[in-house]
């Protein structure tokens, strides 16, 4: 069974606009391959993986662009494999729900018993105006009915960048803090500070914090921590990060504070195809004289680059060897199907877990826009503003539609200079921006709001 990525971890980069939802799923898989993975080894990794702008392949694949499809999770199914009947058992499932926009409202998790589904767990979410996330309240089943358990709180400035969230237990006659995580931003709206406190019964005390510097194109260049010893903030490690010109990490290499300097320990390097998609990753540790082998991984793709495999190996000493896989399958949407997870035997591979989605596909107002040339924007998810690149740009009309259709920004040409748009008034979501030239042709490329 694979290594469930804390909560906290994932709440926090997600919410931190460090990651996206897609990049979970990465970095769940990247967590489970070992236990010695850290809060701060998949911060160190979230924090810059999968930045880099897309390629004209991207945005002409089926995965890229908005189609006349729009798709909702309706449930995900997991069975485990018995070893002992050689078969797939189920183990339990979620079961989701939507309010008007098209956000969650809540899910379910039940667990099968042996003879049939029984209830579980029990989320329901809240959200402001701005359809941001604002609390999630959990349950527990008790046998006959549900027991409040937690509640997540959630705040945003006025760019809709989180400022925290808080973590309360419910003791049964009032909420209890416990966990907070507080994010800081400069001008542009880039975080550049992260603290995780903890409840001492009366106020908040800093255990960890990070801090966040970027080089000239926005890309996180360092990040720096530390953890509180009880009396002072004491250095922890830091992280140094490479980039290629489509803005996809190349490389990084970690330090460890030692007491009186910094010893160099971990570092990893990631590759690209053509089209710059991730192909993988390798990862080596200082032994103290020399880099050694640690980790690598191999990611495929289908010919609409949804990700099809997933294949770690471990440093045996002299080559590597199979540690585990994941394969995947989509439906004609490309909605993911099926996640089959496997591990080596070290002979074979060995079933151990899958997972199956289930989609509702529905018609949307908005159709598949086919590319002409190639249009570039990032960052990607945007927060603030988003740059495009192009070289054909002069002279095109912008306009940007939400998925309904609906044309929320019209601009008669293209800016001039840096070619930035300003989506602050935006609210959170995913968008198509249309450019349009002199003679009516058309280029196409999503961006999600933040």
């Amino acid at each position: 069974m694979k290594t469930k990525t804390h909560l906290y971890l994932l709440v926090f980069l997600c919410s931190a606009n460090l990651i996206s939802i897609a990049q979970v799923t990465a970095i769940r898989s990247m967590v489970s391959i070992s236990n010695h993975h850290s809060f701060r080894d998949a911060f160190r990794n979230g924090v810059t993986e999968n930045q880099g702008v897309k390629s004209g392949a991207d945005l002409a694949s089926a995965r890229n662009r908005i189609s006349s499809l729009v798709s909702t999770l309706d449930s995900t199914y997991n069975w485990q494999w018995d070893n002992l009947s050689n078969t797939w058992v189920p183990d339990h499932k979620y079961l989701y729900t939507y309010n008007p926009n098209g956000t969650e409202s809540n899910n379910t998790r039940l667990t099968w018993n042996g003879t049939g589904w029984i209830n579980s767990e029990y989320t329901v979410s809240s959200y402001d105006s701005g359809n941001n996330l604002v609390s999630q309240l959990g349950h527990t089943w008790n046998g006959s009915t549900w027991d409040t358990l937690t509640e997540l709180v959630f705040t945003y400035n006025t760019s809709n960048s989180m400022l925290s969230w808080i973590l309360r237990y419910w003791n049964g006659v009032t909420w209890l803090n416990t966990t907070q995580i507080a994010y800081t931003y400069d001008s542009l709206n880039r975080m550049t500070q992260a603290e995780i406190l903890n409840w001492q019964g009366s106020s908040w005390q800093g255990d960890e914090r990070y801090f966040l510097t970027y080089d000239s194109l926005n890309n996180v260049s360092f990040v720096f921590g530390q953890t509180w010893d009880g009396i002072s903030w004491v250095n922890s490690y830091q992280v140094f990060y490479a980039y290629n010109s489509n803005h996809g990490r190349t490389w990084l290499i970690q330090q460890d504070w030692n007491g009186v300097g910094w010893d160099s320990t971990f570092r990893e390097f990631t590759s690209y195809d053509i089209n710059y998609y991730v192909t993988g990753h390798m990862t080596q540790t200082w032994n103290g004289a020399g880099w050694t082998n640690d980790l690598q991984d191999f990611i495929s793709y289908d010919t609409s680059y949804n990700q099809t495999g997933l294949l770690f190996q471990t440093w045996g000493g002299i080559a590597w060897e199979n540690f585990e896989q994941h394969e995947l399958a989509y439906d004609a949407a490309n909605n993911n199907t099926m996640d089959l997870y496997q591990q080596w035997n070290g002979t074979a591979w060995v079933n151990s877990d899958s997972t199956y989605y289930y989609w509702t596909v529905t018609p949307s107002a908005i159709l598949d826009l086919v590319r002409t040339s190639g249009l570039l924007v990032f960052p990607n998810p945007a927060t603030t503003f988003l740059r495009m690149e192009n070289p054909n740009l002069t002279g095109s009309r912008i306009d940007i539609f939400d998925l309904q259709n609906r044309k929320v920004v019209s601009l008669p040409q293209v800016p001039a200079g840096d070619r930035v748009l300003d989506v602050t008034g935006l609210e959170k979501g995913l968008y198509v921006l249309v450019l349009t030239d002199l003679q009516g042709r058309q280029i196409s490329v999503k961006f999600m709001k933040q």
